[in-house]
């Protein structure tokens, strides 16, 4: 499996369902890669806010950390 396809099926799944669970007012996790590879998480509320948050490079392990310390 391609690494972006790797890391949009576990973002979707396992560390949106983790985040949801942490937090009741998340309402969608997604995972963007830009044209140039920068790789992206997005998190949005229920009151319209959103938290992008830079996971270029990284594994499942620090991606999973670099968006826990947001929160």
């Amino acid at each position: 499996m391609d690494v972006y396809k790797e890391k949009h099926s576990f973002v979707c799944t396992k560390l949106s369902s983790l985040l949801k669970s942490i937090c009741n007012n998340i309402t969608n996790v997604s995972y963007v890669v830009s044209g140039d590879l920068i790789e992206h998480i997005y998190v949005a509320f229920a009151n319209g806010g959103t938290k992008c948050i830079n996971v270029t490079g990284d594994s499942l392990l620090e991606l999973t950390r670099d968006v826990l310390k947001r929160f």
